[in-house]
Parts: C-alpha cells; sequence; structure tokens
C-alpha cells in the first residue's frame, strides 16, 4: 500500500534530530501540550461519563424492553477529534460518540424531545446530565449536522453525540470499521460515525504515530497563527489538516518531524488542485 508510493525511504540527519528536538521545545513554549494533571482530569471525566450511559441505558431499556432485557443492556463510548489523534491543546473540547442498541431513540431517550402533548421520559439522558452536580453548563444540539449534547463536567468541554445501531445488545468492543455497521443509519448517525472511523483508519494508515503528531500539531499551530484553521469560515479544520499530514507522512515514512514540516508545504503547493487527497 502506503510503502510502495514512497517518494523516498531516507532517515533523519544529525541536524534533522536536532531539529525536530527544537520543534517539539517550540510546541511546549506555545503551550500546546497539555499538562498531566489536566490529562488525568479528562480521563477521570470520560469514565464517570461512561458510568452515567450505563445506567441511563439500563433504565431505558427496561423501561421499553422490560426488566429481563436490562441487566445486558450496555453502550460503548468512543472519543474522536483532536483528543483521540492526540494532538489536542489544552483545555480543548472532547469529541465522544455514544453507541446504542436499536431501540434507543436519539430524539426520545437521549435529548428527552417528543412531540407536542406527550410527556417525555424523565430518565433521558440529557434530563440525566442536568442533574448531575459537575455538570457545570449543557446545552442540547439536535438540530446540528452531528447532533449533540454540549456540557461542561468537571471543567472539560465535552461534545457528545449518539447513534443507535441495528443490534438489540451492543456488544462490549464493538468494531465500528466493518461497513455493515452503516446499514438502514439515518444522514445524522452516519455523519456521528464518521469522526471516529476516520480516527482508526488514519491510525493504521500512518507510518509513525508520534512523528505524525508532532507535525500535525505544528501545522494546527500555523494556520491558526494566520487565521487559516476553521471549517466553518471554509477554510481547512483539523480532520483535514490531519489527513493532508497523514499523505506526507506516508510519502515520506522514514523522516524527522522537522523535514516533514519542510515537506507538508513543498507537496501541497504544486498538488494539482482539486484533485482530491487519497490515503
Amino acid at each position: 500500500g502506503a510503502h510502495q508510493q514512497a517518494i523516498s525511504l531516507a532517515g533523519p540527519s544529525e541536524l534533522d534530530t536536532k531539529q525536530s528536538e527544537a520543534l517539539q521545545a517550540c510546541a511546549r513554549g506555545y503551550g500546546l501540550i497539555e499538562p498531566e494533571s489536566e490529562s488525568r482530569r479528562r480521563e477521570e471525566v470520560l469514565g464517570r461519563l461512561y458510568a452515567i450511559l450505563q445506567q441511563w441505558i439500563r433504565k431505558t431499556t427496561e423501561r421499553i424492553m422490560g426488566p429481563d432485557f436490562a441487566t445486558d443492556a450496555h453502550v460503548e463510548l468512543f472519543t474522536f477529534g483532536s483528543y483521540r489523534l492526540g494532538v489536542h491543546t489544552p483545555g480543548s473540547d472532547l469529541d465522544t460518540l455514544c453507541i446504542g442498541p436499536r431501540h434507543v431513540s436519539r430524539d426520545r431517550d437521549f435529548f428527552g424531545r417528543v412531540n407536542p402533548g406527550e410527556c417525555a421520559p424523565e430518565d433521558n439522558l440529557y434530563s440525566m446530565l442536568e442533574k448531575v452536580e459537575d455538570v457545570e453548563t449543557i446545552v442540547a444540539v439536535p438540530e446540528a449536522v452531528v447532533p449533540e449534547i454540549k456540557m461542561v463536567f468537571c471543567q472539560v468541554e465535552i461534545d457528545l453525540a449518539f447513534v443507535s445501531l441495528e443490534l438489540d445488545i451492543v456488544p462490549r468492543g464493538v468494531d465500528i470499521m466493518q461497513t455493515a455497521i452503516l446499514r438502514n443509519l439515518d444522514d445524522a448517525s452516519t455523519k456521528s460515525l464518521n469522526g471516529v472511523r476516520v480516527a482508526a483508519y488514519l491510525f493504521d494508515l500512518v507510518p509513525n504515530i508520534d512523528t505524525f503528531r508532532t507535525v500535525l500539531r505544528c501545522i494546527k499551530l500555523w494556520s491558526k497563527v494566520r487565521g487559516i484553521y476553521s471549517n466553518v469560515l471554509g477554510f481547512f479544520g483539523g480532520i483535514n489538516m490531519a489527513i493532508l499530514v497523514a499523505r506526507v507522512c506516508q510519502l515520506y515514512p522514514n523522516a524527522a518531524p522537522s523535514t516533514l514540516l519542510q515537506k507538508f508545504f513543498t507537496v501541497w503547493d504544486i498538488w494539482k488542485w482539486p484533485s482530491p487527497v487519497l490515503l
């Protein structure tokens, strides 16, 4: 695959290694690397969210399917975006996706949205989260391209999306990479799964993940400083940058970060846009 298409298999020179160390120091100097204490807090908050989600799915399943089904009820929680790729900056938000079984409705059970005159179930997830003391702010965005609950939980900003699969029980460690999983899903669900699937593909396709992270961090910083980092404003966003960096990593699989940073600009400067970039 990617190896045959490499432009150069050369490894780093002594100078490249020195310059790459300087790059790392630069990233730290700009405050791009999160302190250990903040990383631990993110992990703890994810653990607490996971526990709340299991409580929610058991209550919801009992209400819809009866107590016999509730004991095996389970949801999976995935992270994606910059956190999953390991290039998040201090205070950046955490993109998460909850995957549940077919009997759970995004509108009714996740958001607590029902038709006029109907009563929302008390144990809808939005209401449950609203009651959690450490959830400082919470807002539902059901009409977004990726419908989600946005919250600040223990000072960590979390975006939580939801997909229900065509399964009675979601197995632990469900494989979201198999294409069959997208069967009968609506557009919002497919787009919600997209982020998690793309992150997993990137890990598979990049020759050296640490090098990839260093370069991607630098490219994100560069584009933010230049004011050209934003999907919403029509520029490239994080995932577009990630794909471009991943492609350069494939073309120079053994190169040091400092070399790849330089190659990034050479490669995409001479690229015949709008030809698609494929990994």
